[in-house]
C-alpha cells in the first residue's frame, strides 16, 4: 500500500471514528444532568476514551510506526469534546473551547480564564470531578469569564485559606460582556465569595451591559465575603435554589456576611427557593438596584441615558425584583433588605433567628422626604417571620419594615415570636410613607407594638389578627404590650380581631400623638389607650360603606374617659347606648341605658346636633357620681364615661342603631 493510499485509508478511519465522538457528544449533550448518576457518566467517558485508544493502535498499525504520518494525521482530528485531567491539559483545552469534562481533582497553578464563546466546562458530579487552586498563587479567583454562552456544571471548585493575611480568592468573577452565563450544580467553597461580578463605578456616559446570568442549584459554603456579590449593569439575573451556607462568615467589606448581595444597577432579578443560613449579616439584600454609581460625580444617580429614574417617555423602568420561596435561617441581622426598589415583590419566604429586621422594604425616600415621586408598588405577602431576639436591651428589633414607600402591601404575612424587651420591638412597622396597605396579617406574640403605623398618610390597617402566648407580659418599663399603634398620620383601622390570653396583657389600641383615625375593630375584650392631643375615632361603618348596627368597645382608665364615634355626614342617626362599669375591685358597679338621636351635616360643617336623649328604664349604680354623657366635638359622636373621683374602672360600653341619610339642598 502506498503512503497516498494509507493516508487515504486513515482519513477514512479517521472519519468513521468521529462520527462515532459526534454520536457519543449528542448522547451526553440529551441527559438531564441531575437525573444521571456519576456512574452513568463515567461509562460514556471510558467509551470515549476507548475510542480514543483504538484510533491510536489503528494508526499506528496502518502506519507501520511512522511517527511523522501520525502527526500529519492530527489534521484530520475533529473530537466534539475533551476529557482532561492535568492542569495544563485543561488550559490547552480552554484555548480551543466547546465541551470540556474534568476528571478526578485538578489542583491549578493559578487562575484558569474561558475567553472562547460557548465553552462548556463540565464534570461527572462534584464528588467525581474538582479543581483546586494551589495555595500561593497569589490569584484573586479560580475562574475568570470573558465570553458569551458560557456553561460550568457539575463541579467542586475549592479555593484555599492561605497563610495568616493572604486573601482567599472568589470562586467566579466576570467580565462585563459575558452575557448568557449559567453556573449551575457545582460545590463551591473555601472561598472570599464563590460568586463575584463587582463592577465597581462606572461614568455615566458608559453603557455596559451584561445580559442573562443564572446561578441556580449550587451548594456554596466556608466563605468569608458574600456567598454571592452581585452589582453593575445587569439586566435579568436568575439565582434559584442554590444553598449557602457562611460557616466563616467574616465581615470584611460593605457586603460581607450576606448570603446574596444585589448592588447596583440590576433590573429584571429573580432570587428564588434559595436556602441560606448562618450568615453574620443579611440573608438577602437588594440596594438600590435601579440607580448606578457614577465614578465622575461620585454619587449614586440614574442608569445610563436616563435623566431621571423614568424612562424618556415616562414610564418607571423598575427592577422587578423577586424574592419569593426562599429560607433564611440564624441570620446576623436581618432575613431580607430590599432598598431603594420598586415594584418587588417579596413573597413566600421564610426567615427565622433574626436580631434587626426579618425582612425590610424602604423605597426611595429618606429622612426630609418620605417618599420621591416613584411608585414603589412592592408587594410583602405570605411570608413567615419567627424567632427575633433583640442584639441588646434597648436594640430596635421588627419582623417586617416598611419605609419611605407608597403603595406598599403588607399581606396574609405571619409573624411569631419577637421579642418585646422595648418600646423599639415591633411585628410589623410602616413609617415615612402614604397609601400603603397592611392587611390580614396574623401577629403571635409579635413585639411590644404587634403593628405600629408611624408618620403615614391614608394608610388602611385591616382584618389583622393579634394574638398573644401564654405568659406574655411586658417587660419593664412598659405597662403593656399593644396590637396596634398608630402614631402622627391618617389612618383607616377596621375588622383587626384581638385574642388576648388569660395571663398575657395585650391590649388591642394605643393611638398616639397627632394621629387621625377611624377605627372599628373586634375581638375579645380589650383595652384602648389614647395619648392626650390624638384625634381619633372608631367608625361605624363597614368595609361597604354603610352603618355598623353595633359595636362594642372595653375600656378602663381613671377620671372621665372620652369614647369617640365616626359618622359621615348628612345623617340621621338613632341610637342606644349600654354602658357596664366596675371598679377595679369590684366593690362599685353602675349600669346605664341611653337612647337618642344625632343629626349630621357635612363633616366641614359645625352643625353637628344631639336632638334628644333619653334614659331607658332606671340606671343601677352604688355609687351616684359615676356617669355617662355625650357630646359633638371634632365631628364625631362622644360617649364619655365617668367613674368616682379619683378611681380606676373598667368600662364596656356598646352602641347599636339605625341611620337614614338625607341630601341637603
Amino acid at each position: 500500500m502506498s503512503c497516498s493510499s494509507t493516508d487515504k485509508n486513515v482519513q477514512l478511519l479517521r472519519q468513521q471514528i468521529t462520527a462515532n465522538y459526534q454520536a457519543l457528544h449528542a448522547e451526553i449533550e440529551a441527559l438531564d444532568p441531575s437525573a444521571v448518576t456519576p456512574e452513568a457518566f463515567e461509562n460514556l467517558v471510558s467509551d470515549v476514551e476507548a475510542l480514543d485508544l483504538d484510533l491510536d493502535a489503528e494508526v499506528l498499525a496502518r502506519t507501520s510506526g511512522d511517527s511523522s504520518l501520525s502527526s500529519r494525521l492530527a489534521v484530520f482530528e475533529n473530537v466534539p469534546f475533551t476529557v482532561v485531567t492535568t492542569d495544563s491539559q485543561l488550559r490547552a483545552a480552554l484555548l480551543v473551547g466547546g465541551t470540556i469534562f474534568v476528571k478526578g481533582n485538578i489542583v491549578l497553578i493559578g487562575r484558569i480564564n474561558i475567553t472562547v464563546a460557548g465553552t462548556r466546562l463540565l464534570g461527572f458530579g462534584t464528588a467525581n470531578s474538582s479543581i483546586t487552586l494551589q495555595v500561593g498563587t497569589g490569584a484573586t479567583a479560580i475562574i475568570y469569564i470573558n465570553a458569551v454562552d458560557v456553561l460550568v456544571q457539575d463541579l467542586k471548585i475549592v479555593g484555599n485559606v492561605g497563610s495568616s493575611g493572604v486573601a482567599r480568592p472568589s470562586g467566579f468573577i466576570w467580565d462585563r460582556t459575558a452575557h448568557r452565563t449559567t453556573i449551575r450544580f457545582c460545590d463551591i467553597r473555601t472561598v472570599f465569595d464563590p460568586v463575584n461580578l463587582r463592577y465597581g463605578g462606572v461614568a455615566a456616559s458608559e453603557n455596559y451591559i451584561l445580559k442573562d446570568l443564572t446561578v441556580e442549584d449550587n451548594y456554596l459554603s466556608d466563605y468569608t465575603g458574600s456567598g454571592m456579590y452581585i452589582e453593575g449593569e445587569l439586566r435579568r439575573v436568575h439565582l434559584n435554589r442554590n444553598k449557602i451556607l457562611a460557616t466563616q462568615g467574616i465581615a470584611t467589606d460593605s457586603g460581607s456576611g450576606n448570603g446574596i448581595w444585589i448592588g447596583l444597577g440590576i433590573e429584571n432579578i429573580e432570587i428564588r427557593d434559595n436556602y441560606i443560613r448562618d450568615v453574620t449579616r443579611i440573608g438577602i439584600e437588594i440596594f438600590y438596584p435601579d440607580a448606578i454609581w457614577d465614578k465622575v460625580t461620585g454619587g449614586v444617580g440614574p442608569l445610563p441615558g436616563r435623566t431621571t429614574y423614568l424612562t424618556n417617555t415616562g414610564v418607571y423602568a423598575g427592577p422587578q425584583v423577586i424574592i419569593s420561596g426562599n429560607i433564611l435561617y440564624n441570620v446576623g441581622t436581618m432575613g431580607i433588605s430590599c432598598t431603594g426598589s420598586s415594584m418587588a415583590k417579596i413573597v413566600h419566604n421564610q426567615v427565622r433567628k433574626f436580631k434587626f429586621i426579618g425582612i425590610e422594604c424602604i423605597g426611595e425616600g429618606n429622612s426630609t422626604t418620605p417618599v420621591n415621586t416613584i411608585d414603589c408598588q412592592t408587594i410583602v405577602a405570605n411570608n413567615s417571620v419567627r424567632e427575633g431576639s433583640v442584639a441588646s436591651p434597648t436594640a430596635t428589633l421588627v419582623g417586617i419594615s416598611v419605609g419611605h414607600a407608597q403603595y406598599v402591601l403588607v399581606a396574609n404575612n405571619h409573624i411569631e415570636d419577637v421579642d418585646n424587651t422595648n418600646s423599639n420591638c415591633m411585628g410589623i412597622y410602616v413609617y415615612d410613607g402614604y397609601n400603603n396597605t397592611v392587611l390580614n396579617n396574623q401577629c403571635v406574640k409579635a413585639g411590644s407594638f404587634y403593628i405600629r403605623c408611624d408618620r403615614t398618610t391614608d394608610t388602611i390597617v385591616r382584618d389583622n389578627v393579634f394574638r398573644a402566648k401564654t405568659g406574655e407580659a411586658p417587660t419593664a418599663p412598659l405597662s403593656a404590650v399593644y396590637g396596634l399603634y398608630l402614631i402622627t398620620g391618617n389612618y383607616t383601622a377596621y375588622g383587626n380581631t384581638i385574642f388576648p390570653n388569660a395571663t398575657a396583657t395585650l391590649e388591642s389600641i394605643l393611638l398616639g400623638v397627632g394621629s387621625s383615625v377611624i377605627l372599628s375593630d373586634k375581638g375579645a375584650p380589650a383595652r384602648v389607650s389614647q395619648s392626650s392631643d390624638g384625634n381619633w375615632s372608631y367608625s361605624l361603618f363597614n368595609d361597604r360603606g354603610t352603618p355598623f348596627t353595633t359595636v362594642e368597645r372595653r375600656l378602663a382608665g381613671t377620671g372621665a374617659i372620652t369614647v369617640p364615634f365616626g359618622l359621615p355626614g348628612n345623617l340621621v342617626f338613632t341610637f342606644q347606648v349600654t354602658v357596664s362599669g366596675a371598679s377595679a375591685d369590684g366593690s362599685k358597679v353602675a349600669s346605664f341605658i341611653r337612647r337618642g338621636t344625632i343629626k349630621t351635616r357635612s363633616r366641614t360643617s359645625a352643625t353637628w346636633q344631639i336632638l334628644d336623649q333619653t334614659t331607658v328604664g332606671t340606671d343601677y349604680e352604688t355609687d351616684a357620681t359615676s356617669n355617662v354623657t355625650f357630646s359633638i366635638a371634632a365631628n364625631v359622636f362622644n360617649v364619655i364615661v365617668t367613674p368616682p373621683t379619683g378611681e380606676t374602672w373598667n368600662w364596656g360600653i356598646k352602641i347599636e342603631g339605625m341611620s337614614a341619610q338625607f341630601d341637603p339642598p
